[in-house]
């Protein structure tokens, strides 16, 4: 894709030389001193003429200039390659639409930045093979006086600190952070959570110092004191009183839950008696047993009460 941009920006501009430089061929009847011609305004100068008009003489090379075909080629390879490559406008500095949200443009960067995101994690990974290139000939080739007056360390060991099993030799750089912009919405991110319990305050305030970087920022931030052993026992002792009112709770509802239960069953119980009384009303009055009927009625007067 670069190679046909620029051999199509090459041939246009040496097409437009040509045009604008000019050239072609004269004929042997013109007689004209060689080399360069000055003339001023209204100037005319001689020339020896054998036969015919000097226009019959000079020959001019058709040079059309550029083609038109060839810029509006040109222009798609342009948008073709800024598509495969995803430099978005926003990516160059130019403004989206107006009035467009804080995190619309926060994922169009995103989104453009996915090509190169892939790039930078690629020279990371070469940058991480080089440099264990470079310690192993450090390692088997360095000078120790070299290496002492690189470190400016009389205590520094040699070459022998180039020892593969104790260490890991790679670019420092977070390869998934490509950009400031990234950085301090990870940083804003973590912002919002400084009030959660579950987050220890002073780490999250030391990686958001760090994202936005700001150097020796461990001056700003205030260790926290160690907690008093007597008030860490109260605030204990607390909890357990708390967590046993909170069960003597549970039980009294527990309590109250089965009481519930025992009188909807009684009632139930009523219930089904009532029935079966006025059921044996029903017959008995249907015989005509006046006994029976005296005895069913008092027996329902008793279970209504």
């Amino acid at each position: 894709m670069s190679e046909a941009i620029n051999g199509s920006i090459n041939r246009m501009l040496d097409a437009g030389t040509l045009q604008n430089m000019g050239g072609g061929f004269i004929g042997s009847g013109m007689r004209i001193k060689g080399g360069d011609a000055r003339f001023r305004p209204g100037e005319f100068k001689r020339v020896i003429s054998v036969g015919g008009s000097i226009k019959d003489n000079i020959v001019m090379m058709p040079f059309p200039g550029p083609s038109g075909s060839l810029f509006n080629l040109l222009g798609l390879l342009i948008d073709a390659a800024r598509d495969i490559t995803s430099v978005k406008d926003i990516m160059t500095g130019d403004a989206g639409p107006e009035g467009e949200a804080a995190s619309r443009t926060m994922a169009r960067i995103e989104q453009g930045m996915k090509v190169f995101s892939a790039i930078y994690k690629r020279l990371f990974r070469s940058l991480k093979s080089e440099f264990k290139k470079l310690a192993r000939l450090n390692r088997l080739y360095l000078e120790p006086d070299t290496y002492f007056t690189l470190l400016d360390d009389p205590e520094a060991i040699g070459p022998d600190d180039y020892d593969f099993d104790d260490l890991d030799i790679l670019p420092v750089a977070d390869p998934s952070m490509v950009t400031e912009v990234q950085k301090l919405a990870q940083a804003q991110f973590l912002q919002g959570f400084l009030g959660d319990t579950y987050i220890e305050p002073l780490e999250a305030r030391k990686r958001i110092f760090s994202a936005v970087g700001i150097a020796d920022f461990e001056g700003l931030l205030k260790e926290q004191p160690a907690p008093d052993p007597e008030i860490s026992a109260r605030a204990d002792e607390i909890e357990v009183k708390k967590r046993e009112v909170e069960i003597k709770g549970l039980q009294a509802e527990n309590a109250r839950m089965k009481a519930e239960a025992e009188v909807q069953r009684v009632q139930a119980v009523i219930e089904e008696l009532r029935s079966q009384a006025i059921l044996n009303l029903a017959k008995a009055e249907e015989a005509g047993n006046s006994t029976s009927i005296e005895s069913m009625r008092l027996a329902l007067d008793t279970i209504n009460e």
